[in-house]
Formats: C-alpha cells, sequence, structure tokens
C-alpha cells in the first residue's frame, strides 16, 4: 500500500484541524506540529498522527488516515485561500487601510503556505516553488526569482510524479528531503521553523530550515542551518 510520507502527514493534520467548525479554531492557531517517530525504527516517523500544539497551550494528537482525503485537502486549500484574501485586506494590502486581525488568521495561512513549500522541496516540484517566491526572494546564495528556480532545478531531484502515491521501498531513494516537524510558527516576523534530513547523495543529515514570508504570504528567504559541527556558519 502506497505510504504518506511526512510532510504529507503533516499537511493532512493541518486540513483536518483548519476544517473544523469556526468555533474551534477562531481562538487558537498551530504552533507546531511533529509527526512522531515509531520506537525502535531509526529515522522519520510512521506513526498514524501527528502530535500538535496549540498557541492556547493545548496538545492533541491528530489522528492521519493511510492516505489523504482529497475532500479534506481541497476544502483546505478553499478556507485559506479565503483566509489568505481576507488576511491581504485585514493588513492594507487589498483595501488600503490597516486593520486589525487575529493571530490565528495569519498563523494558518502562513503555516499552509511552509508546508505546501517544504513539499515542493521533498518532491523537486519547481511548479510549486514558481508560484510560491517573491521576485526578490533570497536564499543560498540566489537573488531573485529566476536565479533560485535555477538553483533548485541543479539542486534538487524531480520526484513530484511520487507525490500522490509513494511506495515505501523506492520512493525515499527519490526524496530530496524528510521533513517531519514544525518547530515554530511566529505570525509577528512572519517565519515558520522547520525540522528537515537531506536525503542528498553527499548532503545527508539533519538540519533546520526558516522560512520568511512577505505580507502577501510569498516566500522571501530560506536560511537553513545543518545540525552537524561543519553547518554552523555556513
Amino acid at each position: 500500500m502506497p505510504k504518506m510520507q511526512p510532510i504529507d502527514r503533516l499537511l493532512s493534520a493541518f486540513c483536518i484541524v483548519v476544517c473544523r467548525p469556526r468555533v474551534q479554531t477562531a481562538t487558537r492557531h498551530i504552533v507546531s506540529m511533529r509527526v512522531p517517530s515509531q520506537p525502535g525504527i531509526a529515522g522519520a516517523g510512521t506513526s498514524p498522527s501527528v502530535s500538535v500544539a496549540f498557541s492556547n497551550g493545548e496538545m492533541e494528537r491528530v489522528d492521519i488516515p493511510k492516505q489523504q482525503n482529497e475532500d479534506d485537502l481541497r476544502n483546505a486549500s478553499k478556507l485559506i485561500k479565503n483566509r489568505c484574501g481576507d488576511a491581504l485586506a485585514c493588513t492594507g494590502l487589498a483595501s488600503g487601510a490597516a486593520k486589525p486581525m487575529g493571530d490565528h488568521h495569519v498563523a494558518s495561512v502562513l503555516l499552509w503556505q511552509a508546508l505546501h513549500f517544504l513539499r515542493a522541496d521533498v518532491y523537486g516540484d519547481a511548479g510549486v516553488h514558481a508560484e510560491m517566491l517573491s521576485e526578490n526572494a533570497a536564499m543560498f546564495g540566489a537573488k531573485g526569482k529566476s536565479n533560485i528556480l535555477e538553483f533548485k532545478r541543479t539542486w534538487l531531484r524531480n520526484s513530484s510524479s511520487l507525490s500522490s502515491a509513494a511506495d515505501s521501498t523506492t520512493a525515499p531513494a527519490m526524496l530530496n528531503y524528510d521533513v517531519d516537524a514544525v518547530h515554530h510558527v511566529d505570525v509577528e516576523n512572519r517565519v515558520v521553523v522547520a525540522n528537515f534530513r537531506s536525503l542528498l547523495p553527499g548532503k545527508e543529515g539533519l538540519g533546520t530550515d526558516i522560512l520568511k514570508f512577505d505580507f502577501h504570504f510569498k516566500v522571501v528567504g530560506v536560511e537553513a542551518i545543518r545540525h552537524h559541527k561543519e553547518g554552523f556558519g555556513q
């Protein structure tokens, strides 16, 4: 049976939470989430659940179906697009006048965007990268959207064809990264911090990604910290 990768489990958990009745989501937002590691097995977790922490201090284990529920994904996508439009209006970008808005509103859009950008890194999906990057983005020494896209095309393997039906024995060798946790959603600074394990030949190892978004919820920068000693300061 096809195996859902950790990044897809995170996305599925997000969809489940954000599609709940508004009374359950209006006063809190997700600040971190993690796919638990299965005891006795090294590497990323394969548990059919995601541990989620909320801004009000509550914790929850969100049970995940073995395969992505396409209805949940479509409903979440529609909801987030509406929230994104509302958020732009509330910040004055669409209406011309700044208005107050709840942190939960921006947080859900930031997390949705971050999970999709990270997923594009996992599968090497250049189309998603092109859609989500700001024109003046900068990362890893590349400046400007076109230069970043060229960098990613040469750096990442394209396994996007496996994104909806990844075989558990062969797919990991085709993936670029394993993303199993979001450590923090920083609404004030529009930053999302995530955990990754590089699967690229010669670049294997754990690290932390710091994704920065502009007021249009486009990616303007990514910094990666590799956890091995040589990775610091590079």
